[in-house]
């Protein structure tokens, strides 16, 4: 397996220092690589050290201006999330897409963008559903937001689906969710 390889398993694995030290090892011997780049400032991210984030997120954006990953970990940064080393898991089958079962879900009356500006592509989440509402928190209780009232209508009167959400794409102020109904 090449060095690309293994750092993106380490950060599916939430082993974000091996993630860092892995694309280190990529930049020192090419230090153009803009995915290495972009996956080293998402791991330091991740791993609670925002300075050097922002840092990898700019020098992203020298190689390629346009770049939209690297303008949106820039907002992740800005927003000045006291981020903390996750424990969060990742959710493999929400980059799967089954025609039927699975779609994508703009969630309604976000949460804080503090909160929202932390989340990651994948990431698990908890669905809340009561008689006229279906919340989204992640799986340590904080809220995200909610599913629009057609999606939560269809969720609630449907007794046999078990649906389950996990983070496609989250900025502080718009957040998409895949969500799977069995």
């Amino acid at each position: 397996m090449d060095l690309a390889q293994e750092a993106i398993h380490a950060a599916i694995a939430n082993d974000w220092q091996k993630a860092i030290e892995l694309n280190e090892k990529i930049i020192a011997h090419d230090a153009a690589n803009i995915e290495a780049i972009l996956r080293l400032g998402h791991a330091y991210f991740e791993s609670g050290n925002t300075p050097l984030s922002l840092k990898f997120a700019k020098k992203a954006l020298t190689i390629d201006p346009d770049n939209v990953l690297a303008k949106r970990c820039i907002t992740k940064c800005n927003v000045g999330r006291d981020a903390q080393p996750t424990t969060r898991r990742t959710n493999l089958k929400a980059f799967l897409e089954q025609p039927g079962k699975t779609r994508l879900v703009k969630l309604v009356r976000l949460g804080e963008p503090k909160i929202l500006a932390g989340l990651s592509a994948g990431e698990q989440l908890r669905l809340t559903v009561n008689s006229q509402k279906v919340s989204v928190e992640t799986e340590s209780g904080h809220y995200i937001g909610r599913f629009p009232d057609d999606i939560a209508s269809r969720i609630i009167t449907t007794k046999t689906s078990h649906p389950w959400a996990a983070i496609k794409f989250a900025t502080p102020t718009e957040v998409s969710v895949v969500m799977h109904e069995d």
